[in-house]
């Protein structure tokens, strides 16, 4: 798609990110590249060029280069655009010949890929597009839950509990069927339908362009962001014969939703929340899915876990210029503190994409942002705080706050610093400031099930 050229300046530009553990691959930019041309929107460049180096951050700090890696991007974005509109543009590996090494550039792909849709949620969810008949509402979900189920399979997996064997055994039948290689047969089958599910959410966003291009509104149900989140029960029925072209789509799947009783809670939404700490410059943060039921105070709980603090010192929150704390808190700093424990997440009325302030030490001062990305229904399959994504290590409790914490990297990171081996000691030999990935997500996950299951 890109001439060796263009691939070559592109990596080069992308290699000059001081943060390269915060900016995509070339593989993750051009799935990115392709999912921000087939979004029916038109999203500014101000809005996902930042993203490539970290959500926050551009990476590039040199004007010269900075203006030679818009310039190229831009060229590179429009390449894709004109592709799209031509109907040229396709997935760009064929699965039928992929070696084994190749595999990791297919998953990054897909992970740059899934990162442009989630720039625009509300144009992949089938639930809330009321143009949709069932079977286009099947055909969208499958779609969408193929990519993220390559991105993150643990988050998938529960999706594939009534998956009967027999369809691993048709569609791969070298496969020898067993428990211990369940998720590999997951990973395969999804991968196996990537092209298919690929052609499906761009058929999808072409019938999206024609609508709105014939004059007519796309916004009946769309403007309401949500999760790409499962139905309540949904079963999987049949799979059909072959893998690749020529197929309908592979799954076809059943809507229907098993009676429950509801209680009061069960009613009440959970929230998708991304928590970033003020000022930290690469960015840390921690994306969750929280029941709207959590008071503040388990609010301020998973915080303290999910970030990484020690829970040593004192903390409030502040939403509508209003302060949230401890019982003992309420009158610290002659103003009047309401009890955090009787207000739950969903009874403050919090709208999408509105945040909040929660401060943790007032010596050192942690700020954090708490943004409301999506009021979710409740999913059945979480029960608890969950974590989905984060980015970067928290930093070492009592380091000064957000400035200390930007010197003791300084000092930590740099061998020939004259305050190195003091916050080696400080901070231990093994701090990794750029560290937070599956595993560690996986541990926080442990400890909010125990917490809250």
């Amino acid at each position: 798609m890109l001439s060796p050229t263009e691939k070559m300046l592109l990596k080069e530009l992308l290699a000059l990110s001081p943060v390269p553990e915060q900016t995509f691959s070339f593989n993750e930019l051009m799935g990115y590249l392709f999912g921000l041309v087939i979004t029916p929107d038109s999203i500014p460049a101000s809005e996902w060029m930042p993203v490539i180096f970290g959500e926050d951050e551009t990476g590039i700090s040199a004007e010269d280069q900075a203006r030679s890696m818009s310039t190229v991007l831009g060229q590179i974005y429009s390449t894709f655009q004109a592709r799209h509109q031509a109907g040229t543009l396709q997935f760009p590996y064929q699965l039928e010949t992929l070696e084994k090494e190749e595999l990791e550039e297919v998953l990054e792909w897909v992970s740059g890929f899934e990162e442009a849709l989630a720039m625009r949620p509300d144009f992949w969810e089938p639930d809330f597009d009321s143009t949709l008949n069932a079977k286009q509402q099947e055909e969208l979900f499958f779609s969408i839950m193929v990519v993220q189920g390559l991105v993150d399979p643990v988050e998938i997996l529960p999706f594939f509990e009534k998956l009967p064997n027999e369809i691993f055994s048709e569609a791969f039948e070298t496969f020898e069927i067993g428990a211990e290689s369940r998720e590999l047969q997951i990973q395969a089958f999804l991968l196996a339908t990537l092209p298919l599910s690929i052609q499906t959410l761009q058929n999808h966003a072409s019938r999206i362009e024609k609508i709105i291009s014939d004059g007519g509104k796309f916004t009946a149900n769309l403007i309401k962001e949500t999760s790409f989140s499962a139905p309540n029960d949904f079963v999987f029925e049949r799979q059909t014969k072959k893998r690749f072209p020529g197929k309908s789509n592979v799954i076809e799947v059943d809507f229907r939703k098993k009676k429950k009783v509801s209680t009061p809670v069960e009613n009440i939404p959970h929230y998708q929340i991304k928590i970033a700490l003020a000022g930290a410059k690469p960015p840390i943060w921690r994306r969750l899915i929280v029941p709207g039921a959590l008071t503040l105070a388990e609010l301020h709980e998973v915080i303290q876990v999910s970030m990484g603090w020690h829970n040593e010192h004192l903390h409030h929150f502040e939403i509508d210029k209003k302060l949230y704390g401890p019982p003992s808190d309420e009158d610290w700093g002659g103003e009047s503190i309401r009890n955090e424990r009787k207000f739950n997440l969903h009874s403050l009325g919090l709208p999408e994409k509105g945040s909040f302030s929660y401060t943790y030490d007032f010596g050192d001062d942690w700020q954090h942002k708490i943004t409301i990305e999506k009021i979710l229904p409740s999913p059945p399959e979480i029960l608890h705080p969950t974590v989905i994504k984060g980015k970067r290590a928290c930093p070492p409790e009592d380091i000064g706050g957000i400035w200390g914490y930007q010197e003791f990297l300084e000092a930590y990171t740099d061998p020939t610093h004259e305050d190195h081996a003091a916050m080696i000691e400080w901070a231990g030999p093994d701090f990794r400031p750029e560290l937070f990935d599956k595993e560690e997500i996986e541990d926080i996950n442990e400890i909010l099930k125990n917490i809250y299951a």
